[in-house]
């Protein structure tokens, strides 16, 4: 992680995807704790508790990172659309 790094708020990838075409909902499913999740390059934050999260975000393309020290980062590409539900698992394995 950088220093300075500007995790964005919701209510700007909600004013973004108003602007973009709509909003989609992404149910992402990391089992490993204190995994750092990134969401297109930007810091969205940390999982304090395993299970499932739900992420609002603009229909398109996005790229989801989740990364943790000692384990390979998980790394996938998922296409959200408007009005609609997807969901996603990522494994952070061991290295």
């Amino acid at each position: 992680m950088h220093s300075g790094a500007h995790a964005p708020s919701e209510a700007e990838h909600e004013a973004h995807a108003v602007r973009s075409g709509g909003l989609g909902t992404l149910r992402l499913n990391i089992y490993t704790i204190g995994s750092v999740v990134y969401i297109d390059g930007e810091l969205w934050g940390i999982l304090r508790e395993e299970g499932s999260t739900v992420v609002r975000l603009a229909a398109g393309n996005h790229r989801i990172d989740a990364l943790k020290p000692g384990r390979r980062t998980a790394s996938q590409n998922v296409r959200i659309e408007a009005d609609a539900r997807t969901e996603m698992d990522l494994m952070l394995i061991g290295e």
